[in-house]
């Protein structure tokens, strides 16, 4: 069964806050600040609302509520991924989470639009995601992205995530690889 999803950008607006979107401002839990679970060299890639995610895939695995956020901790060499969920709706627009870090990410703000792989009319910059790769699950697959937007992943093109660590929603075990 082929679940793959397609995740096209586009430089469209946003809707609102709390929609998937990569780059931007991210809409994030404020308990998070309280934690302090930022570091920071750390900038924020893109969220995904699951609501508009599992229509498309995942092999039941996702929750069907909740948000995964990709944030890229620019001084991490070794593992500088960090994939976050959220269970709820997220209630903090953070303006200028990317500002402070002296880092080359796009500035634009791309909305996103999830297509079933095989669908026409996929536009844009394109992302694959929930492939099925044996006892891992492909989270985000950047290879045929544009490198003018990517460029920072450098040579490692794939988030990935076991199976397991997913159903037991342990987003912090994927890896870049």
């Amino acid at each position: 069964m082929n679940n793959k999803v397609i995740i096209s950008l586009s430089e469209d607006k946003c809707k609102n806050e709390a929609v998937s979107r990569f780059f931007g401002s991210p809409t994030v839990p404020g308990e998070w600040f309280d934690e302090e679970l930022f570091s920071e060299s750390e900038v924020f890639v893109c969220q995904i609302a699951l609501a508009d995610y599992t229509d498309f895939g995942g092999y039941g695995l996702f929750p069907t509520d909740g948000y995964i956020y990709f944030f890229f901790d620019t001084q991490d060499g070794e593992n500088p991924l960090r994939i976050r969920f959220f269970g709820e709706d997220p209630d903090t627009v953070v303006e200028d989470f990317n500002e402070s870090v002296d880092f080359d990410l796009p500035k634009k703000e791309y909305s996103v639009r999830f297509y079933k792989d095989g669908e026409s009319g996929v536009i844009g910059s394109f992302i694959s995601s929930a492939e099925d790769a044996g006892d891992d699950l492909v989270l985000f697959d950047f290879t045929n992205a544009d490198p003018k937007i990517f460029g920072f992943l450098g040579d490692k093109k794939k988030i990935v995530i076991s199976k397991k660590a997913l159903s037991k929603l342990c987003f912090d075990q994927a890896k870049l690889i």
